[in-house]
């Protein structure tokens, strides 16, 4: 269903930042050389841009129309992207969904979670037979973009939600106040720096 989450939050190109968000890209980074190179040779065109690391990790809350605040907060900055690298599936799904370029990281490809899935991604990693693989569609010049195969489900997706929703009661999507939820989340700056590292760490 988070296919489905362009409809509220995608944003116009025009809107678009010059930044690129590693969401949980750094966990268990060292034992990723081969996708640190790969990466290392995507994000050479992307100098113009900011790094920035985001984590979907939070300690355990009540607060549930914080954790709506904090959700919306990260969709709107992805919604805003240049580039998403991630190795969480319910991130690169609404990043699909609102059009933003984003790599999927496979370091084990989870067959119950991907199957069916992983047609719809860039992705950079275990393939569904355990092979290393680089999958990334790029544009005219030089830029990630995504593929089109997951927009007919999208489209379905859609349709089924708009439906469900003209039937029931519950009000439009509320807009929440992010600002006084106890996890709130700023993304982390990223030197540049660490593009030579990745480099030099491949070597």
């Amino acid at each position: 269903m988070t296919l489905t989450l362009g409809k509220s939050y995608k944003a116009d190109d025009s809107e678009r930042e010059n930044k690129v968000y590693f969401v949980d890209y750094f966990m268990n980074r060292f034992q990723n050389r081969k996708i640190d190179k790969a990466l290392y040779s995507i994000l050479k065109k992307y100098d113009d841009c900011e790094f920035y690391e985001l984590t979907h990790i939070y300690k355990k809350s009540s607060d549930i129309k914080g954790c709506f605040a904090e959700a919306q907060n990260l969709l709107k900055m992805y919604a805003k992207a240049s580039l998403v690298i991630t190795k969480r599936i319910h991130c690169a799904l609404p990043c699909l969904a609102m059009g933003t370029p984003v790599i999927l990281i496979t370091k084990k490809f989870d067959k119950k979670r991907f199957k069916g899935l992983i047609s719809f991604f860039n992705y950079i990693g275990k393939d569904v037979e355990g092979k290393f693989t680089v999958c990334v569609n790029e544009d005219s010049e030089g830029f990630v973009c995504n593929s089109n195969k997951h927009l007919k489900y999208k489209e379905y997706l859609t349709k089924i939600s708009e439906s469900f929703a003209r039937k029931s009661t519950a009000s439009n999507i509320a807009d929440y106040d992010s600002s006084s939820f106890k996890f709130h989340q700023k993304p982390k700056k990223i030197s540049k720096s660490f593009l030579k590292f990745m480099q030099n760490f491949n070597l």
